[in-house]
């Protein structure tokens, strides 16, 4: 039993280390230092040092993806948020009637979720 205690001290002491460098905040913008999920909130530092994109490369992943630059959208939103223990970007935005969503993993830029809803 006390293996698997001092087997788990490493990871508690990542997610302690996550913990430490959370504070309670308002909402983030796109172009603010610090992205917020509910009232939680991860600074640039702490980006950095858990190698987490930023939310101008979620919307570059998300446009990417979808295959228009900046200037061919309009009504951009970038969400941070916590979706099954994972940090990441709700990114959406319109297009000629038509409403694009993603949803990218803020650690790796992995896409985890897409919808097109033509209106």
């Amino acid at each position: 039993m006390k293996k698997s205690i001092f087997a788990a001290i490493p990871v508690v002491v990542s997610v302690l280390s996550l913990a430490a460098g959370i504070f309670i905040g308002g909402n983030a913008k796109e172009n603010s230092n610090t992205a917020t999920a509910g009232n939680i909130s991860v600074s640039t530092v702490q980006k950095k040092s858990l190698n987490l994109i930023t939310p101008s490369e979620a919307k570059e992943i998300a446009l990417n993806l979808a295959g228009f630059t900046e200037a061919d959208v309009w009504d951009k939103d970038i969400e941070p948020d916590f979706e099954n223990g994972k940090f990441v970007y709700e990114v959406s935005f319109e297009k000629n009637g038509t409403d694009y969503e993603y949803v990218i993993n803020a650690l790796n830029g992995d896409v985890l979720y897409s919808e097109v809803d033509k209106y």
